[in-house]
């Protein structure tokens, strides 16, 4: 990706630094799920029964998700149950050809578009709200940390370190005002 000016870049390279920090915010926090959780998720496995949806038999698969209760914004009966881990176990299953993937569609009168644009959708909503959910979330980064990391970034590109710190903090009050 070219940049018309550095400005420019620093701003696309802060908001990549923001969605990945809001990323794995989400991931650990928001989603509630433990890493356990998500190597029991990987760990799926077949129940050797078949499931039918429409005309279509399919294997059956069994895997784990583990849910760990908020501790705010719960319902008064689940207080006492605050930071529990639940495991919940669900079934579904999976089509073994792309044969099987069309028939399925068909039975449950789902089209390759609307999957595919509820995917889009849904990854964007998913990054959107990430990203905006990072502005509100309390940085692990001080101030102080990112103006010296933005100083080190203008020396590493050969900018002296008095105009360096002139420049960041110039940026600096300029966004407080």
């Amino acid at each position: 990706m070219e940049f018309t000016s550095l400005a420019e870049k620093r701003r696309v390279e802060h908001w990549r630094r923001v969605k990945a920090d809001a990323q794995s915010s989400a991931q650990s926090k928001d989603n509630q799920m433990t890493d356990e959780a998500q190597e029991k998720q990987g760990s799926q496995r077949e129940t050797g029964e078949n499931l039918v949806i429409g005309e279509v038999t399919l294997k059956e698969f069994t895997s784990t998700l583990t849910y760990t209760i908020p501790t705010e914004g719960v319902r008064e009966e689940m207080k006492s149950r605050s930071g529990e881990k639940i495991d919940r176990k669900f079934l579904f299953g999976q089509v073994d050809s792309e044969e099987q993937a069309k028939a399925v569609m068909a039975a449950k009168d789902w089209s390759v578009i609307d999957y595919v644009n509820g995917e889009l959708k849904g990854n964007a909503r998913s990054s959107c709200y990430q990203t905006t959910s990072a502005l509100y979330k309390e940085s692990k980064v001080t101030s102080e940390q990112i103006r010296e990391r933005a100083i080190k970034d203008l020396i590493r590109l050969s900018v002296p370190e008095d105009v360096a710190r002139a420049t960041v903090e110039a940026t600096v009050q300029q966004a407080q005002a």
